[in-house]
């Protein structure tokens, strides 16, 4: 995948496009960027690229980063058109999804975010880590064909939280932690089953659970 203008016109900003086919069902990229909680994002925030994980407690993914560290790069665009992340940001190793447009018409969408569960050898541990957003190709797209989804699923707006309503910051802080653990947990786990051989799977099937690698994202305006 890679970032450049939208086709959708001037007012669409950035869009993602495919550098090679897809089949329909095929994972393209992951819509990666921080875990916040709704009580953690300003009221005057811009939530354009907010995702909500559903089942996860209330956590959400702000895929801005990926576009913000696009924007702030002054060697945009490339000679070929193409937008990338500042030299030596996290973003290169991160997923591209965000940068997906809405064409708000129903005939042009070609991908949709869909939620998985992440695979490992204990089912418990993969139960309490948050679903991973994965982008997929709804039918089958050619390379330099623009990337379309329908609207992303976010939260209502958020209206002034009263004090008795706010998260405690210290809970979000302990969240977080249990999540880092837990996820760390499930890799040692997975690790050790690899290393004695007791996994469920053939050694083939054990190779294609790598994950998929986060590729480029697709920008909004």
């Amino acid at each position: 995948m890679y970032v450049a203008a939208s086709r959708l016109g001037a007012a669409a900003g950035l869009g993602l496009f495919a550098g090679v086919a897809y089949r329909r069902n095929d994972a393209i990229t992951c819509y990666s960027g921080p875990l916040v909680y709704r009580e953690q994002i300003a009221p005057d925030a811009d939530t354009s690229y907010v995702l909500r994980l559903p089942n996860s407690g209330g956590k959400h993914i702000d895929g801005k980063p990926y576009a913000d560290s696009i924007r702030s790069n002054p060697r945009n665009p490339g000679k070929d058109g193409r937008h990338f992340p500042v030299e030596g940001a996290k973003e290169w190793t991160a997923g591209a999804a965000s940068m997906c447009n809405d064409p708000r018409q129903q005939h042009l969408y070609n991908a949709r975010i869909t939620f998985r569960k992440p695979q490992g050898a204990s089912k418990a541990l993969c139960e309490l880590v948050p679903m991973r957003a994965v982008l997929l190709a709804t039918r089958d797209i050619s390379p330099d064909e623009e990337a379309r989804t329908p609207p992303l699923p976010r939260s209502p707006t958020r209206r002034s939280d009263s004090p008795s309503r706010a998260a405690d910051p210290r809970m979000l802080r302990a969240a977080d932690l249990l999540q880092l653990w837990l996820g760390e947990a499930l890799r040692a786990l997975h690790q050790g089953a690899a290393a004695r051989g007791e996994g469920e799977e053939g050694e083939g099937a054990a190779a294609q659970r790598v994950q998929l690698p986060m590729g480029a994202q697709s920008t909004r305006r």
